[in-house]
Order: C-alpha cells, then sequence, then structure tokens
C-alpha cells in the first residue's frame, strides 16, 4: 500500500509524541489530545460505521471511540506500516493488507442497513492521495450497491408478501423445481437480454436443437420475435411491469420457472409445465409457512439481484453439464439499454442525469458504460462463480459489454462447436401431483388467528404510547409492557411470510431514527416516540391489509 516513507517522530510542546511524515504532520506539534478532541467532537456520528483513513499515534481513534455512545463501531485502516496502532483504539484494523482483502473485509462490515461516515485524518490524504481515492472509490460503490438493494427492498417487499400468498393460493398445478434435479445431460445457454444477444441470433437458430435455452425474464420476446422458443423461462419479478411483459400472451412448450415471490399473474400465461421456487435470501418466515403447507423445505435457488442471476443457478441446479451465458453484458453497449425488441429498450445518453454512469473494464480489455444497478448484477455474478464445484464448466460466450472476474471467456462460436453436438430430448419429469387445496385453506386460516394476535399486540402498544404522549416520559412500567409485547411480535413476524414487508419498514426505523448529537431529554423522547408509533402504525397497516387479503384469497379457494 506504501512506497518509501520519511517518517520522523517528534515531542510536541506538552510532552506528547507527534508524527512527520514526508514533511507533513499528522498530529498537531503542540497539543495533539485536544486537537484529537477537537476532531473527533467535530467527526463524530450517532449509529454510524465509523471508517478511519489514518491513526498516527492513535489519539484521533482514541477520542473517537469514547464519543461512541450507541454502540458505534470503528474501523481504522492504516496505510503506515511501520506504525504500532494501540489495540484499545480500535475494532477492526487494517494494515498491510492485499487489495482484495481490503476489498472483501469492507464487503462484509458495509451493509445496507448501516449507516456509513468515512474520516480521514490531518495530512493522510496529502501524503497517500492514491491511497484515499481508491479507498474512498471503494466504500462509495459498496454503500452504493447497498443503495440499489435498500431501494428494490423498499421497492418491492410489499408485492413479494402479495404475491407470495397469491402463488400458494393457486400452486395446484406447480412442482417444486426438485422435480428437475439433475434431469439434464446436454449443454446449456442461458440468455439474457443485454444488447449483445442480437449478434447470437444466427448461431442459436443454428445451433437450437443440441442445446437446452433457458431464457431470463423478458428476453423471452426477443427470442420469440427471432423464431426461437426457449425450453424454460425464467421470471422472479414481483412488480407490475414485469407482468406487461407477459400480459395478454399464451406461451406453448415453453416451460415456466419462477420465484415464489414473481407477479401471480405471469404464470397464467404459461399453457405447459410449471416449476416453483425461493430466492436464497427468502425470510425464514416464508419457508416456514411453505413448509407447514407442503410439509416439506422449498428449493432455495442461488442467485440474487438479478433474473439472469438465478436463471444461471436454475442451469447448475438442473445439470452438469457444459453451460453458456449470452447477453449478459452488465453495461450499456453501444449505449443500448436491452436487445431489440425487448419492451424496455432504450438509447442511454452519456450525459444523462437520470442515473450515475460511469466506465468499467469490458469483455475485450475496452472501458464499457455501465451503472450501479447494472453493477451490483455483475457483483452478484462475481460471487456466483467464486462458488462453483470444481468440476462445473460455465463460460461467458456474451461477447460485449462487461467483464465479469472469476469466467471463462468463450466465443459462443466455439462453445457450441465443441459442446453443442446432438440433438435435444427433454425427458418428462413433471408429476402434476394434486395438491390439498383444505391444506392451504387450513394453514391460511390458521394464519389470520395469528395475524389477529398480532394485530392486537400492534394496537397495545400504539395505546400504551399514548398515555406517555403528555407526560413526555416513559415510566419503568410502560417500558416492561413495550418490551413485552415486542418480543411476542417478534416471535409471531419471524416465523411468517409477513416478515417479508414487515422487514421495509423495520429497515426505515433503522436507517431514519438516528440520535443526532448531544440531543435533549425531550429531543430524546420525540425520537424515540416517533420511532415506536410509526413501527407499531405500519404494523398494524400492514397486519389489516394481510388479513383482507387472506380472507379474499380463501373466499377464491
Amino acid at each position: 500500500m506504501q512506497s518509501k516513507l520519511d517518517i520522523k517522530v517528534e515531542e510536541t510542546k506538552n510532552g506528547k509524541q507527534t508524527a512527520k511524515v514526508n514533511g507533513y504532520y499528522l498530529h498537531s506539534k503542540y497539543d495533539p489530545i485536544n486537537e484529537a478532541k477537537r476532531f473527533a467532537a467535530k467527526h463524530y456520528k450517532p449509529e454510524h460505521l465509523h471508517i478511519l483513513f489514518g491513526t498516527g499515534m492513535g489519539y484521533i481513534a482514541e477520542e473517537l471511540k469514547k464519543s461512541f455512545r450507541h454502540d458505534e463501531r470503528l474501523v481504522c485502516i492504516e496505510p503506515i506500516i511501520e506504525l504500532k496502532v494501540r489495540e484499545n483504539c480500535y475494532d477492526i484494523l487494517i494494515q498491510n493488507y492485499s487489495e482484495d482483502d481490503i476489498d472483501n473485509i469492507l464487503s462484509n462490515l458495509i451493509s445496507f442497513d448501516k449507516n456509513v461516515t468515512v474520516i480521514c485524518s490531518p495530512n493522510y490524504d496529502k501524503i497517500f492521495q492514491n491511497e484515499f481515492s481508491n479507498i474512498l472509490k471503494k466504500i462509495k460503490d459498496l454503500v452504493n450497491l447497498n443503495k440499489v438493494f435498500e431501494n428494490t427492498l423498499k421497492r418491492f417487499a410489499k408485492d413479494w408478501h402479495i404475491n407470495y400468498l397469491h402463488n400458494i393460493q393457486d400452486i395446484d398445478r406447480d412442482e417444486g423445481i426438485e422435480e428437475l434435479y439433475k434431469k439434464i445431460n446436454y449443454p446449456i445457454v442461458v440468455a439474457s437480454g443485454g444488447p449483445s444477444l442480437t449478434k447470437q441470433i444466427p448461431l442459436l437458430k443454428e445451433y437450437r436443437n443440441k442445446f437446452i435455452l433457458v431464457s431470463s425474464g423478458s428476453t423471452i420476446n426477443t427470442l420469440l420475435h427471432f423464431g426461437i422458443a426457449p425450453d424454460f423461462a425464467i421470471s422472479i419479478d414481483g412488480a407490475e411491469i414485469n407482468y406487461k411483459h407477459f400480459e395478454g400472451k399464451k406461451f406453448k412448450n415453453i416451460k415456466l420457472v419462477y420465484s415464489l415471490f414473481n407477479h401471480y399473474k405471469i404464470k397464467k400465461c404459461f399453457e405447459d409445465e410449471v416449476y416453483h421456487f425461493i430466492t436464497q435470501d427468502s425470510a425464514i418466515g416464508v419457508e416456514k409457512h411453505y413448509h407447514s403447507i407442503f410439509n416439506k423445505a422449498p428449493v432455495k435457488l442461488s442467485g440474487g439481484g438479478t433474473v439472469a442471476s438465478y436463471a444461471l443457478g436454475f442451469a447448475r441446479y438442473i445439470s452438469n453439464s457444459p453451460i453458456a451465458i449470452i447477453g449478459q453484458d452488465l453495461a450499456y453497449t453501444d449505449n443500448k439499454s436491452h436487445a431489440e425488441y425487448n419492451k424496455n429498450f432504450t438509447l442511454i445518453d452519456e450525459k444523462s442525469n437520470d442515473r450515475e454512469l460511469f466506465y468499467i473494464d469490458g469483455y475485450y480489455g475496452e472501458k464499457v458504460l455501465t451503472d450501479y444497478s447494472l453493477y451490483s448484477m455483475k457483483k452478484t455474478f462475481e460471487v456466483q462463480i467464486s462458488q462453483l464445484d470444481f468440476n462445473e464448466i460455465i463460460f461467458n460466450c456474451t461477447e460485449g459489454g462487461a467483464k465479469i472476474e472469476g469466467f471463462n471467456q468463450l466465443s459462443f462460436k466455439e462453445f457450441c462447436e465443441r459442446y453443442a453436438l446432438n440433438d435435444v430430448e427433454i425427458e418428462k419429469s413433471y408429476n402434476n401431483k394434486k395438491i390439498n387445496k383444505m391444506q392451504i385453506i387450513k394453514t391460511l386460516e390458521n394464519d389470520i388467528e395469528v395475524y389477529n394476535q398480532l394485530l392486537i399486540l400492534a394496537e397495545e402498544n400504539l395505546s400504551l404510547l399514548k398515555k406517555v404522549q403528555n407526560k413526555r416520559k416513559f415510566t419503568e412500567k410502560i417500558d416492561k409492557l413495550l418490551d413485552k409485547n415486542d418480543k411476542e411480535m417478534n416471535s409471531i413476524i419471524k416465523d411468517s411470510p409477513i416478515s417479508l414487508v414487515i422487514q421495509e419498514f423495520a429497515l426505515e426505523v433503522l436507517k431514519n431514527f438516528s440520535p443526532k448529537k448531544e440531543e435533549t431529554q425531550n429531543e430524546i423522547f420525540n425520537r424515540v416516540f416517533q420511532k415506536n408509533y410509526y413501527l407499531y402504525s405500519k404494523i398494524k397497516e400492514t397486519v389489516t391489509e394481510t388479513i383482507n387479503l387472506t380472507k379474499e384469497l380463501i373466499n377464491q379457494m
């Protein structure tokens, strides 16, 4: 991390030590302790993860730790290898690590439910300008990637919950994807809707009968436009806009594989076999609910962030044969958002203010334009490829877009010539087991009883809050009653699919009701009161909506 440094340790006017590096002082020459106190007071942020670039003699880190009031953590990044950092002035120290190690440590520390502040100790940005710039870039990327996930959660959590209930209610013609586990012995091509897909159309047509074709999400429309029907279509998106890609169509001889959070109307558009799974980051409550109906665990498919990564996870799940991914640009190749004939196709203006665009390494070593949404998908693929078994053969045959680290690159023509040698015949593995709808109804009726308990607890806590509102003080008795009800509510929520939507506004509570510096007692009361009142009100609203929806589904059944 460092080149040759000129380091001198000097005594300050008040008898403490300071360090001078390449002519720059890391601390005051006169009173480094008071300087550190002022610096810490200025930069401390309640309920934030604090990342300090540069520890020097440890004064600033020590004063920051003293100022912490809400279980904050301090991560120190020290680029000077020769400095011995005192153990009591940090929670985590990053020193003398490789770039990859730093990436991994920061990735594990920075999550979507934490606020982060980055602090640079005096003069470290002058001595280590490139290193500090790189650290800021890494942290900015991680924060923005988490923001993508957070925005997705905020936007779709309610949709996921509603879709799950609808899909469970209407699951009588489904099978779980376990019916397909390792049943395919042919090469598989996973097609996504990036701009580079169009160039592969001639080869797709030429070799179509010699591999299994899996279509990611709305890519099905581009393929069908060119007269190419996939064997499987994967869909995971619960938004209404995703349904618009399928609305009004009837897909024949194409098998749908969908997440139980997928828009519930989409499977009505498919006349052939239908298979379901749950995503790997599903709430535990969803798994338990599924098990209560089917007396078995749902299959959790590996992937994340994008339908294409789940399509790859599906291909790996059903086969040990070679896999090619195509159309996986993860960038705006030729300033195009998608392959042509995708409903979302648009031309991207590089100077647009609608999204934060930046350049990354491309498939051929060039620079390509992307944004944080696509970049997060790239990171998902890189995690997936890092988890491969030693005998899995997977190639990125996109021939355009972003370089996905860890993937072997191969032209699609060479993949076809090497592996697509024999005509494909898919064995029928669809058992079409009859689902006991009475068991589903019984589970939903039991859900309503549990939700009513949750509703009573939320209303009790709202009543307790109203009692303290005028007194401007939480009494010991009311605190105990609130805590008791909280424990009961948490127990119910974690075992219920309603946890899908509650986690969304629980995140809002974590992020949006942070304490301020030096709050007065009145400010503390207002913050705690408003935080709890918001939480219980949202629980009450969500539970009421869920009870009404569940009753409606039971009546339909």
